[in-house]
């Protein structure tokens, strides 16, 4: 009991500490396989294959290479062979052999076969009978931008950024004899000749096999964007979803799935293909065990919303699919909500942004796990006059009962380029609205942007508490701004979550914040967001979490560093996949003064208990001037110790939180009581500041060991019985106020003897 006692003390001394080394964790392991070859088939008449070097398709009209050369190329340079003067191929036959992908054509007596590996494609071409006598010419079609030239017996395909080398070709028998094949080049086409002398004693079938590369000219890079990342209960895996860059005009979607511990596990291709896939989100779908990822495809000015389902197990993927309807104009800013529920009918709800000729419209559909569409013409939910874009959605519709589950929705309502507000609605799972569109933040003095909401919180019945958050620009300083709602109706108006921080000891109000995500874990609200340094050249991400006390946002925890040189994305928790409270995963990219853009992905433990009345420092001072002797302490007693300290472990939700005590006077008698709401200020209660208040009980009574004591310990009721059995029953969200008071009879502190002291409080809400 002592030993269990002094670490809480230590946690409790060493907390900010603790909180960055032990809470915000960077997930560990490689993000992709750089052996491995990623193979796809979206739906489109085609395989496709990608790895850090390039990316190929095979369809019936020939196969297609495309070099990567930098994420800055201004657009792809494919290479696309046909085959001349054979019969027409069927489809292309993908299989392994091996550890090797590979695609075959059958073209009557030819096989056209593509070997691929991570660094190069194997091309080669088996004769199934020997030819008849004098060399043989193979012509190959080639349609390229790249400009071509032989050198060194190769051909090179290239520009200024690199290119493709097509190597020497050898041709081999069935018995393992080799000859060179030439490779000549003419306009359009490649032929590789193989001599008759070779030819007239080789035994059938006979393969010719030239390699296809990547080259490129000084240093490439990728950047890679982390947008957003789901959390699926039945196999605890995050996702998370990047955007990859292959050209200024094709990105090409990953995602990663990594353990609920931070460990990356595999990943797959959601895209790979030429079309260009952008801004990808994703959710999960508890039912189904799956996860839906969406992103605008396609190009300016015919932008359409796209999605694609993976299994969470293993990434097994079906078919891309149109979400978006045929309404005119761009259809861009997809964002995708899911649904935990274990069973029953589940869908995911997906926003986007419609825009016409300047003004945007936010709409919505809701999809099955099979990829269909529930509604037949695509759900408006904000179509006014005014230019409305950049939905977000929360990551799910929160747990069950079902009857509550509502997808919250706020988007940014643009009235000038110095005027935004923040408006928002939310979608029942059904698919109807349940609060139609409402107003968060108006008024032309204020310029309001980048608006984030929270999945909803846990409650037994009744409409559910919920979070929006955004970005307030002023010419001197750029705040977070946010308000808790109840359904449609306001808990709290608008707090600037960065004065809440700087309170706390952040010191950060003057500096830029900006690019928020928010996420509830069933109990709190825990936000991500960029904070720019007093010269704005940089910005670091950080994470913080707020709880609702007495209809108030308090910082719970403040201003926890995730990652420097980055801006943050997007973050999800395990409860709003229908997981436990507490674990998030956040999501962003890197931002280097030089090298590429790297995604990146740290693990968040939400604190579970939030520590409070603290004398001198957030309530009243201590009676009679006997300070504590640090911010964390109770005011001081008779024994010097410098006052008591409280602490927790266990996790509400489960009903195993043990409540400690440490610093008392050696063997007092000590009280564990709980209250109902919460003092403001503080009352002075004995030598000490008492902030549990409305109906108190007394949840037990011990003796404290060398200055410790815990309950509830073996054979004790937990705290959810002892208070129900007194009373007070505990249910889903309730909040209670918990402090150990003790006795302490000697003359101390006040003139008129009082005989007990007190520690701080927790806050709990089970």
């Amino acid at each position: 009991m002592k030993q269990l006692l002094q670490a809480s003390a230590l946690f409790l001394l060493s907390f900010p500490a603790l909180a960055v080394q032990q809470r915000v964790q960077p997930a560990s392991g490689p993000l992709l396989d750089p052996e491995r070859v990623y193979m796809d088939e979206p739906g489109d008449a085609h395989v496709w294959a990608r790895t850090e070097s390039y990316k190929a398709s095979f369809g019936a009209e020939g196969a297609t290479f495309v070099p990567f050369l930098g994420s800055k190329a201004p657009h792809n340079y494919p290479l696309g062979f046909h085959v001349i003067g054979c019969e027409a191929g069927v489809a292309p036959s993908p299989s392994q052999i091996g550890a090797v992908e590979r695609i075959e054509y059958e073209r009557g007596g030819l096989i056209e076969r593509y070997d691929l590996a991570p660094g190069w494609i194997e091309q080669s071409f088996v004769l199934r009978e020997r030819p008849a006598a004098g060399d043989y010419t193979l012509r190959i079609g080639v349609e390229s931008e790249l400009a071509g030239r032989l050198e060194a017996g190769e051909i090179l395909f290239s520009n200024e950024l690199g290119g493709v080398r097509y190597g020497r070709a050898t041709a081999i028998d069935a018995l393992g004899r080799t000859a060179d094949v030439p490779a000549l080049l003419h306009e359009g086409e490649i032929e590789l000749v193989v001599p008759g002398a070779f030819l007239a004693d080789a035994q059938a079938p006979i393969t010719i096999d030239p390699i296809v590369s990547t080259f490129t000219i000084g240093l490439v890079t990728t950047d890679d964007y982390a947008t957003d990342t789901a959390y699926d209960l039945t196999t605890d895996h995050f996702v998370a979803t990047l955007m990859l860059e292959f050209s200024l005009t094709d990105h090409d979607i990953v995602n990663r799935i990594l353990s609920s511990t931070g460990t990356w596990l595999w990943a797959y291709f959601v895209d790979s293909s030429a079309t260009d896939w952008r801004y990808p989100h994703v959710a999960n779908n508890g039912g189904a065990d799956q996860f839906l990822t969406v992103a605008q495809v396609g190009t300016v000015g015919s932008w359409n919303v796209y999605g694609r389902t993976a299994t969470a197990s293993n990434g097994t993927q079906g078919t891309t699919f149109l979400i978006s309807g045929a309404e005119f104009g761009d259809k861009h800013s997809a964002q995708v909500g899911g649904d935990p529920n274990p069973s029953g009918t589940t869908y995911y709800c997906v926003v986007w942004t419609n825009e016409q000729a300047g003004n945007g419209d936010i709409h919505y559909q809701l999809i099955r796990p099979d990829g269909t569409k529930l509604f037949t013409l695509t759900q408006t939910l904000d179509g006014s006059t005014q230019d409305n874009g950049g939905p977000n959605i929360s990551k799910s519709n929160g747990n069950p009962p079902t009857a509550t589950q509502e997808w919250n929705v706020a988007w940014t309502r643009s009235l000038s380029s110095t005027n935004h507000d923040i408006y928002a609605a939310q979608i029942h799972r059904d698919g109807s609205i349940t609060s139609p569109v409402f107003a968060v933040s108006t008024g032309s003095a204020n310029d309001d942007i980048g608006a984030c909401v929270s999945s909803l919180d846990d409650q037994a019945s009744g409409t559910r508490n919920w979070m929006v958050a955004w970005t307030r620009r002023t010419a001197a300083d750029w705040d977070t701004r946010g308000a808790v709602f109840n359904g449609s109706s306001f808990v709290t108006f608008q707090t600037n979550l960065a004065a809440l921080e700087d309170n706390a000891g952040s010191g950060t109000l003057s500096l830029f914040q900006e690019t928020a995500a928010l996420e509830c874990d069933g109990s709190k609200f825990t936000l991500t967001y960029a904070e720019y340094n007093s010269s704005q050249t940089s910005a670091d991400s950080y994470v913080a979490t707020f709880d609702l006390v007495a209809n108030q946002i308090q910082v719970q925890e403040p201003h926890i560093m995730a990652q420097p040189d980055s801006l943050g994305g997007a973050i999800t928790s395990e409860r709003s996949g229908g997981g436990a409270r507490g674990r998030c995963l956040m999501v962003g990219y890197t931002v280097p003064t030089g090298g590429a853009v790297d995604g990146f992905a740290a693990l968040y433990d939400v604190p579970a208990f939030y520590r409070f009345c603290l004398p001198g420092t957030d309530v009243i001072a201590c009676p009679c001037g006997n300070a504590p002797g640090s911010p964390t302490r109770g005011c001081n007693n008779s024994t010097g110790t410098g006052g008591a300290m409280i602490a927790a472990s266990g996790l509400p939700a489960q009903d195993t939180v043990v409540l400690g005590a440490s610093a008392m006077l050696p063997t007092s008698t000590c009280i564990f009581l709980q209250g109902s709401t919460i003092s403001t200020n503080g009352v002075g209660f004995g030598d000490g500041v008492r902030c549990a208040a409305g109906t108190l009980k007394r949840l037990y009574v011990k003796t404290a060991s060398s200055g410790f004591a815990t309950a509830p310990n073996a054979g004790d009721p937990s705290i959810k019985t002892r208070s129900a059995a007194l009373g007070d029953p505990l249910g889903i969200g309730t909040q209670r106020v918990y402090q150990i008071y003790y006795r302490d009879p000697q003359n101390f502190g006040c003139a008129s003897p009082a005989t007990f002291n007190i520690t701080p409080a927790l806050l709990i809400e089970w």
